[in-house]
C-alpha cells in the first residue's frame, strides 16, 4: 500500500482547533502535560513523514521524545518540533502500536499508528513480486555529482551486487543504462528501504531502475539538470582485444608464491562496457582495485604459466558544450581527487607558483584549466617518440610527452583547486597498431568529467593515427573513440608480503605502482607482458 504524506487542510485544522478548545479548558488546571489530538496520516510506510498535532509539546525538543510501540526513534528522524506539532520520519520498526509524547517527564495520551505494509489487503489473482520496488525518487531531478534518495523496498540490507541504473547518454533511443559507480559516482547509503547515490557522469533524462540479485524494479522517471550544458556521445566503436602474461621459472623451491596485478579495462562515461570474452586462468581476487590479482603457489624450477585475456570493449567519442559563464566559480570538491601524490606533486612550491602565474585572477575552474592546457601545448615541446619524464624533468628540459604531460596538467590543475585525474591506456591507429598513451580529465561540479589530451592537442600523435583538423581546440573538452582506458587515476597497490620482491612495469598501459611480487624461495623467474592486440574492430 502506498500513502503519500499530506498537510492538513485549513478546514481540518479548524476542526481540530475547535475540538481542542474544551480539552484545553479542562486541562488548564493541570501542569501542561503534552496532549495528542491527531496523527496525519495515521497509516504510513517507513520513510514517510507523519505529523503529530496537539499541544504542550514545547517550542523545541531538547530532552523530549516520542515512543512508537515502546521504541524511541533516532534523533535524525525528527524533522520539526513545535509546541503544537511534531514532524517525524517513520522509522523502520515495522510494528504498529501506540504513540506517546514525553516532555519533562510527563507522558501524553496515546494515539494509534499503523504501518501500511502490515495491514492485510484483499488480493485478486495478485502476483507476488519480491524484487526491488521503487516508491519515490527525491529529488526526481539532479545534476551530475548530486545525491538523490531512492525510497522503496526489497533493495537488500547490503548492496553486494545491487546497482542503480541511470538512463545513459550513450544511447539516443534510451534503451541502454549506466551503472552509477561506472564513472566514479558513489553509493552514499544502501539499505533495504532506502538508497542514496550520486548521479553518474554520462547520465541523461529517462528511466531509472534498481537491479539486485532478485530482479529489476519498475522504472521511475529521472530528469538530468542540464543547466551547465550538454555532453554528447558519438562514433561508437567496439574493440575485441587480447593480451597475455607469460612466466618462466628458472630457480625455485617450495614454499613460494608469485602475485601478478593484471590491469583490466576500466569503466567510464566514454567507455561504459567492458565484457570479458575469455580467460584461461581464474584470478585469486577477481576485481582488486582495477586489476585481476593472480597468485601462483609453490612454483618449481622450469615451471611455466600463462594468463590470457580477451575483452570486448565499447567506446565513444565525447563532445562537451558548456555554458562557461554559468559554471560555479569555486568547485565544491565533492570528489577526493585534488590531493598531491608522488607522481602528481601539486603541493610543490614550484608547481603552485607556476600554476598561479598561469591562471592569474581567473576564478572559473573551466577557464583556469583551459589556461593550463594552452600553456602546455604551446610552451613545452612534445617530441615523438620520447622517453618518459617526471613532472620536474619536463619543466627543467622544457620537453614532455603524453606521460609527463598528463601528470603535469593534473599537478597544475590540482594546485589551483581543480579535481583532475590522469588516464592511461592505448591508442589504436587506422592500421590496428596499438600505442601506450596518457591523457587526463578534470571535474566541473554539476556537469561531470571533461577530457583533456595535451599530447594530441599539440599534434604529437602516431603516424597513422587519425587526428581531427583543429587538434588544439578539439582535445580540450572532447575526446575520440580510438582509445581504450585501463586506469582512471593511479592504481596504488599495497605490498602483500613485507619481504616480497616487487616489480614495476614503468609507464605501461596502466598507471599502477606494482605489477608483480615474488615471495618465499622463488629465486629467479622471467616475465613477459604482451602488448595489447586488436583482434577485431566494429564500427556502429
Amino acid at each position: 500500500m502506498e500513502r503519500a504524506s499530506r498537510p492538513l487542510s485549513t478546514a481540518r485544522m479548524h476542526r481540530i482547533a475547535l475540538c481542542m478548545l474544551p480539552v484545553v479548558l479542562v486541562m488548564s488546571c493541570k501542569e501542561n502535560s503534552p496532549l495528542i489530538l491527531a496523527l496525519d496520516p495515521p497509516v504510513a510506510l517507513p520513510g514517510e513523514v507523519v505529523t503529530i498535532w496537539g499541544s504542550n509539546f514545547g517550542s523545541d525538543r531538547n530532552n523530549s521524545f516520542i515512543t512508537l510501540d515502546g521504541n524511541q526513534p533516532v534523533s535524525s528522524a525528527y524533522l520539526a518540533w513545535t509546541d503544537t506539532h511534531i514532524q517525524l520520519r517513520v522509522p523502520e520498526i515495522g510494528r504498529s502500536g501506540l504513540v506517546f509524547v514525553y516532555k519533562d517527564g510527563k507522558k501524553s495520551n496515546p494515539s494509534l499508528f499503523a504501518y501500511a505494509d502490515t495491514i492485510p489487503q484483499r488480493t485478486v489473482e495478485e502476483t507476488v513480486f519480491i524484487g526491488p520496488q521503487i516508491r519515490s525518487l527525491e529529488p526526481s531531478s539532479g545534476a551530475v555529482g548530486s545525491t538523490i534518495t531512492i525510497a522503496g523496498s526489497n533493495f537488500g540490507t547490503l548492496r553486494e551486487d545491487g546497482m542503480v541504473l541511470f538512463p545513459s547518454g550513450m544511447d539516443p533511443l534510451g534503451q541502454e543504462q549506466l551503472e552509477a559507480s561506472s564513472s566514479g559516482a558513489e553509493y552514499i547509503l544502501w539499505s533495504d528501504r532506502e538508497i542514496q547515490v550520486q548521479v553518474p557522469d554520462g547520465a541523461v533524462s529517462g528511466n531509472l531502475t534498481v537491479r539486485t540479485a532478485w530482479g529489476e524494479s519498475e522504472p521511475v522517471r529521472f530528469t538530468l539538470d542540464r543547466s551547465l550544458g550538454d555532453k554528447v556521445f558519438t562514433k561508437r566503436q567496439s574493440y575485441l582485444i587480447t593480451y597475455t602474461v607469460d612466466i618462466q621459472v628458472r630457480s625455485a623451491r617450495a614454499p613460494n608464491a608469485l602475485y601478478l596485478w593484471v590491469p583490466v579495462p576500466a569503466t567510464a562515461a566514454s567507455q561504459p562496457q567492458s565484457e570479458l570474452v575469455s580467460r584461461d586462468s581464474i584470478p585469486f581476487v577477481e576485481n582488486y582495485q582495477g586489476t585481476s590479482l593472480f597468485r601462483f603457489n609453490d612454483l618449481l624450477s622450469s615451471d611455466t604459466k600463462r594468463i590470457n585475456f580477451s575483452y570486448l570493449i565499447t567506446t565513444y567519442a565525447v563532445q562537451t558544450a558548456l555554458k562557461v559563464s554559468a559554471i560555479p566559480q569555486n568547485t565544491a570538491l565533492s570528489l577526493p581527487l585534488s590531493s598531491p601524490t608522488a607522481l602528481i606533486p601539486s603541493q610543490d612550491k614550484r608547481i603552485s607558483a607556476l600554476a598561479q602565474s598561469l591562471v592569474g585572477q581567473e576564478s572559473n575552474p573551466y577557464l583556469k584549466a583551459q589556461n593550463l592546457y594552452q600553456w602546455l601545448i604551446k610552451t613545452i615541446a612534445m617530441p615523438l617518440p620520447a622517453r618518459n619524464r617526471t613532472v620536474f624533468e619536463a619543466l627543467d628540459e622544457q620537453k614532455t610527452e603524453a606521460y609527463s604531460a598528463s601528470l603535469l596538467f593534473c599537478a597544475l590543475a590540482r594546485s589551483t583547486g581543480i579535481q583532475a585525474i590522469p588516464l592511461t591506456g592505448v591508442l589504436i591507429d587506422k592500421n590496428r597498431a596499438v600505442f601506450v598513451h596518457h591523457w587526463a580529465e578534470f571535474w566541473i561540479d554539476g556537469f561531470g568529467w571533461i577530457p583533456v589530451d595535451p599530447a594530441l592537442g599539440a599534434g604529437a600523435a602516431p603516424e597513422y593515427f587519425e587526428l581531427p583538423e583543429d587538434t588544439a581546440a578539439y582535445y580540450f573538452g572532447n575526446i575520440d573513440s580510438q582509445r581504450i582506458i585501463f586506469s582512471r587515476g593511479e592504481l596504488n597497490h599495497t605490498a602483500l608480503d613485507p619481504r616480497g620482491r616487487r616489480t614495476k612495469q614503468a609507464h605501461e598501459y596502466a598507471l599502477q605502482n606494482y605489477w608483480e611480487e615474488a615471495t618465499g624461495d622463488l629465486e629467479a623467474y622471467s616475465s613477459f607482458w604482451s602488448d595489447i592486440q586488436i583482434v577485431g574492430i566494429y564500427n556502429e
